[in-house]
């Protein structure tokens, strides 16, 4: 799956999902891509854009792996060491769920 953007509104110059409970202007993950990894897991990857204000120490943001009938199969983390205000970083998060079982993901603080 490539390119999944769910559904709903983003900040004035902001693609992406907007991170759950992220404070400000928000978290937003974007360029988002969920593909097979090496042993047919579900991983995926995409940049995280702080636009919430305040520069990010230590941020952790959850990525829950959803099924067909969104049910949480799986859930993974992404940290940083920091990620300032105005920055985005690349990021990769890989489950123990096999590709084929994951719909879509979600991410939240």
């Amino acid at each position: 799956m490539e390119g999944w953007v769910p559904a709903g509104a983003a900040a004035a110059g902001t693609d992406g999902q907007r991170v759950r409970g992220s404070p400000g202007g928000g978290l937003w993950a974007d360029g988002v891509r969920i593909r097979e990894d090496f042993v047919g897991d579900a991983e995926v990857t995409g940049r995280l854009a702080n636009a919430t204000g305040q520069n990010l120490e230590y941020p952790y943001v959850e990525v829950i792996f959803l099924g067909s009938e969104g049910i949480v199969l799986y859930v993974g983390t992404i940290t940083f060491e920091s990620l300032p205000d105005g920055e985005s970083r690349a990021f990769s998060a890989t489950s123990l769920i096999l590709f084929d079982e994951v719909a879509e993901v979600e991410f939240q603080m």
